[in-house]
């Protein structure tokens, strides 16, 4: 901070001296000053200190004081005065002043909204900014009541942002007005969870039966009263009198009834039509640029999936999911291929369209980024293939209790994208497809025998029947060459990094980040343990790379895998953690002052890709042992449960 603070400084001393230097550059060096001095004061306080932001906007202050007084040019007429008040919120929320800080926000929201200038006009900018910045701080430490803040701040905010940004377009807009749509939609969003629990608790299950209960009581006053009125008024009017206090008494309760339980109806539709409403605006508008947008993409989707099948909303969220589908980037689900892809089912009693939207998207991820969505479809169709079982559940057992309505639907969408995509995709699909039979017959190949002569190492595809090594035709040069090796799928345990622009190389050349599949060596190893001892192969890729695989059969590794993506999306939150400052030290003053200290906390993630429910490869990673030879004792080793809790008793 010291060195920021010091190249600001130094760059401040020298436009105050310019200033008196240049007579005849006053107006513009005095413009370039302020402007210098108001971005430090946004620096320091991205940075934790807010005393020297403080420090910076008063001196601001008094620079302005003497240029109006000089008539250098005059700051009142500009926006700048509302900038600096928005700058005082901000200083005053990093100071804990939550108080200010919102009143601030408020006074200038409040300002700015009865303003008669047009709607491009830089105020309104500072106006949709405040708004949003004072909802997000009153929802932090829930100010106001929820409702409140929802209309009179983060819904304004966004219509305000979007507005701007289709008269205006611009970077700095079109991030406004992304930001404001994605806080809208996660405000809504917790919103609607917030009800949805309420109406799904105990406690409202037991509301709503005294509620019927009481409506069966209004039906027997109202006979009871019928049955009266029939008899002779004088013997029967204080039982008359009784029963028509009672009836209106209950008419009173079951109306307030029916308006909470309509209420709460409504506004769980209505907070889930704006939650999916404003994911999917943001989604529309967000740059390629912004951070941090995973996160909304997965409160979508699962808000999706919540809501699909449920009588009460089904129709809101595959209605707005189907009409926006075509306008959000396609990238922005692919990091959800396995969420999205096991739900794949059959196109029967399909009355609510969710079976459609969901194809459609998958169609569109395997056509537009198919090193990503192919395989996925593949491992789906390959679901009666589970050889001789699945985690110690026998084959047919297994396949009785999953079904095939699954596989079928894959086969089915398969040969859509076949017809649908480039000519390339349905090239890489029978690639993929034989890649992966090749490995699956490498998984399911029973080693008993060879384990029984002790034979773990240099074992030969080709004496065992295999053809892992040949089945792209290359490598050891088994057989005749395939017309297909132009469309060469990548390394399995290895896909390309998402490209926002589906820019892959349209199977002529090799993925950016990754390399494809030349062949094999022509042997392979057993791993010295294992319940099902899993098989070493080494891939060789198109620029000479070697991959270490581990192939496994009779081992369902779908759940592993999600596991990894699980620690690849924590990477994502640790790296985007903090960054703010960082970026704005890249932005202003270049890459050369950044610390990048957040870039060092992650987590190890290795390659997991599923083939079938019984088999899979693993990207093999060196310098690492079995955790339970980390734990217990092995030799000469001593295992970490003797080294730090010595005297206890050991797994022995």
């Amino acid at each position: 901070f010291r060195s920021i603070r010091t190249t600001f400084s130094v760059k401040e001393i020298a436009l105050r001296i310019l200033t008196h230097k240049f007579s005849s550059e006053k107006e513009g060096i005095a413009k370039a000053l302020t402007t210098h001095i108001y971005k430090s004061c946004g620096i320091y306080r991205g940075l934790g200190h807010p005393d020297a932001a403080k420090v910076s906007l008063s001196s601001l202050r008094s620079l302005m004081q003497v240029v109006e007084k000089s008539n250098i040019f005059d700051h009142t007429s500009g926006n700048m005065p509302l900038l600096l008040h928005l700058e005082d919120a901000k200083i005053m929320r990093s100071q804990h002043d939550l108080d200010g800080a919102i009143i601030y926000c408020k006074t200038i929201a409040n300002h700015l909204t009865n303003t008669k200038k047009k709607l491009v006009h830089p105020e309104h900018q500072i106006c949709a900014e405040s708004l949003l910045l004072g909802g997000l701080w009153m929802a932090q430490h829930n100010v106001d009541d929820a409702e409140s803040i929802l209309s009179s701040y983060f819904e304004k905010a966004a219509s305000q942002a979007s507005q701007i940004y289709q008269k205006l377009p611009s970077n700095s807009n079109v991030q406004r007005a992304s930001m404001a749509s994605f806080k809208l939609g996660e405000f809504a969003a917790n919103l609607f969870n917030s009800a949805d629990a309420r109406v799904s608790s105990e406690a409202w299950k037991r509301r709503v039966i005294v509620a019927n209960e009481r409506k069966n009581e209004l039906k027997a006053v109202v006979d009871q009263i019928r049955k009266l009125q029939k008899k002779p008024r004088a013997s029967n009017e204080e039982a008359y009198r009784d029963a028509s206090i009672i009836h209106a008494q209950l008419t009173r309760e079951v109306e307030m009834d029916d308006r909470e339980l309509k209420s709460v109806e409504k506004s769980i539709q209505r907070y889930l039509h704006l939650s999916v409403e404003s994911y999917c605006n943001a989604l529309k508008l967000c740059p390629t640029t912004m951070t941090a947008v995973a996160k909304h993409v997965f409160q979508l989707i699962s808000l999706w999936f919540k809501n699909c099948q449920r009588k009460e909303t089904q129709d809101i969220v595959n209605s707005l999911l189907k009409s926006n589908l075509s306008r959000i980037p396609s990238y922005r689900f692919v990091p959800l291929t396995y969420q999205l892809f096991s739900r794949i089912d059959e196109l029967k009693d399909d009355h609510n369209g969710f079976q459609n939207t969901l194809r459609e998207i998958v169609k569109i991820v395997c056509s537009e980024h198919p090193y990503h969505g192919i395989v996925q479809l593949l491992a789906l169709s390959n679901g009666k293939r589970v050889g001789g079982g699945v985690n110690g559940r026998h084959a047919n057992a297994y396949l009785e209790n999953v079904g095939t309505t699954k596989v079928d639907a894959a086969n089915q969408i398969l040969q859509e994208v076949r017809r649908r995509a480039p000519s390339y995709v349905a090239a890489l699909i029978d690639t993929y497809d034989t890649l992966m039979n090749a490995y699956m017959n490498v998984a399911e190949y029973d080693t008993s025998k060879v384990i029984q002569r002790r034979m773990t190492r240099g074992l030969s595809f080709k004496q065992y029947k295999l053809d892992l090594d040949s089945c792209l035709s290359v490598g050891r040069g088994r057989g005749k060459k395939s017309e297909t090796t132009t469309n060469m799928p990548a390394i399995i345990t290895k896909p390309p990094p998402i490209r926002p622009d589906a820019q892959y190389g349209d199977g002529m050349e090799d993925p950016i980040g990754t390399e494809r599949v030349l062949g094999f060596e022509p042997t392979f190893d057993l791993t010295p343990t294992g319940l099902h001892r899993p098989k070493i192969v080494k891939c060789i890729g198109s620029k000479g790379g070697r991959f270490k695989q581990l192939v496994k059969g009779e081992d369902d590794l779908r759940q592993d895998a999600i596991m990894q993506q699980v620690f690849g999306t924590v990477n994502d939150l640790l790296r985007h953690e903090g960054s703010a400052g960082k970026e704005i030290i890249e932005k202003y003053l270049g890459s050369s002052l950044s610390t990048g200290t957040t870039d060092r906390l992650k987590l190890i993630t290795y390659g997991i890709t599923p083939l079938s429910p019984a088999s899979g490869v693993l990207e093999w990673v060196d310098n690492t042992i079995c955790f339970g030879d980390f734990l217990t004792d092995k030799g000469n080793n001593v295992g970490a449960h003797s080294k730090y809790f010595p005297g206890e008793w050991g797994s022995n």
